[in-house]
């Protein structure tokens, strides 16, 4: 069986400084409303954003959640599997309560599925990024007659399950894009499974390709265990399903895990703080492909981003040893990303596996072998040899941020 690594992507904070939609004041979407292509529902803490959209160089529409400071980091889809082919989608919420987009000439592209019907029906977007049906006639608004976080893209949010049923309904799983163009269902999924003790796997097809290690009670044992977690891990079974959810450990900071095309699974925090600049190195004249080579080629590089953000991004910037006074930021109409490594692997060989350019590899966590257990003791030998030299206190790096 194939490993695929498993990726965690730092990211810092993007905020923009123009919005081209026009937002609805509300937050919610009520029978005798509706949301036209150009208009956008935004959450009531201003954290999401609900539009259509047009993905990469694609000019067909689709109805999207997104980060209201990073609109182009689309999260949700409804019609991921029809769009609409003009610019004059509407979304309509009818009077028991189902949702439905509409093209042009009036087609249903797609529509919600019903467990009940509602009497007071409102659609609302709430700021952990789902879309939530309610009834306004009931007493208790967390009651959901339908929530999108039920039916999960590529992007697997702080709250949303993945659902092994165990034969008794359909699971509920994370499948990557068909392409940067095309966010129809591609050949990856990511999900959890249960044959004994259960464990989250990636899936090519009906191949396995990447597995987590099962359930200890704590964790899925083949994770990486981080000193400051952004989040939870939460495992439960309720009667014949079997749930796999995280919560996260602060609302303030946004954090998701996303399935790209090329089955690599990637995990995305905004807003931190670029490392202290104690041990590093910076070289103008690199891109930042050849500061990822560098990096990877070099066991004591700890980290590496571009120098300068201006034109795209420029310079290569190597951080070394422990990565110091990296905290939470909130960056003001400023991009500048931070690609942390934990680990040496085959980098190459993935590269050949997936034969395409636009994987790329942020951080490498191999699977455990030879090889990277003599690294992490070689690592290990080092720090404390060049502590003990210093006569400096111990410090555990946050890998978190």
């Amino acid at each position: 069986m194939e490993c695929l690594p498993l990726f965690i992507f730092f990211s810092a904070l993007i905020v923009s400084s123009t919005f081209l939609n026009f937002s609805i004041a509300a937050y919610t979407l009520a029978s005798n409303q509706s949301l036209t292509d150009g208009q956008t529902l935004v959450s009531l803490g201003q954290k999401f954003e609900l539009g259509f959209f047009s993905p990469g160089s694609s000019k067909n529409r689709y109805l999207g959640i997104w980060y209201r400071t990073i609109p182009d980091t689309v999260l949700w889809i409804a019609n991921r599997n029809e769009p609409v082919v003009d610019s004059q989608g509407t979304l309509r919420i009818s009077s028991n309560g189902t949702l439905f987009l509409f093209s042009g000439n009036q087609s249903i592209i797609w529509s919600s599925k019903l467990s009940e019907v509602a009497a007071h029906p409102v659609a609302q977007l709430l700021d952990t990024g789902n879309v939530v049906i309610v009834d306004q006639a009931r007493t208790s608004s967390d009651q959901y007659i339908w929530q999108s976080f039920d039916y999960p893209c590529d992007t697997r949010f702080p709250g949303m399950r993945l659902e092994d049923n165990l034969g008794t309904a359909a699971d509920r799983y994370v499948t990557s894009w068909k392409s940067a163009d095309d966010p129809s269902p591609g050949d990856f999924s990511y999900r959890i499974e249960n044959h004994g003790l259960p464990q989250l796997v990636i899936m090519m097809g009906s191949v396995k390709k990447h597995r987590t290690g099962p359930w200890n009670g704590v964790r899925f044992s083949g994770l990486p265990v981080f000193t400051n977690p952004a989040f939870k891990p939460i495992l439960n079974f309720d009667g014949n399903q079997l749930i796999s959810t995280y919560d996260p450990y602060s609302d303030a900071v946004m954090s998701r895990l996303t399935l790209n095309e090329s089955g690599l699974l990637q995990r995305f925090r905004a807003g931190v703080k670029l490392p202290d600049l104690l041990e590093s190195i910076v070289n103008t004249s690199m891109s930042l492909n050849e500061c990822q080579t560098e990096c990877l080629t070099n066991c004591s590089c700890t980290a590496y981003a571009n120098a300068y953000i201006t034109g795209g991004g420029s310079g290569c910037l190597m951080w070394f040893g422990d990565l110091i006074d990296t905290r939470e930021y909130i960056a003001e109409n400023t991009e500048q990303d931070v690609y942390i490594r934990l680990s040496a692997s085959e980098l190459e060989s993935i590269r050949n596996s997936h034969k395409t350019d636009k994987a790329v590899v942020k951080i490498l966590i191999s699977a455990a072998s030879g090889m990277l257990l003599l690294g992490l003791l070689c690592g290990f030998i080092i720090v404390r040899i060049r502590r003990k030299r210093r006569g400096e206190h111990g410090y555990s790096p946050d890998f978190s941020h």
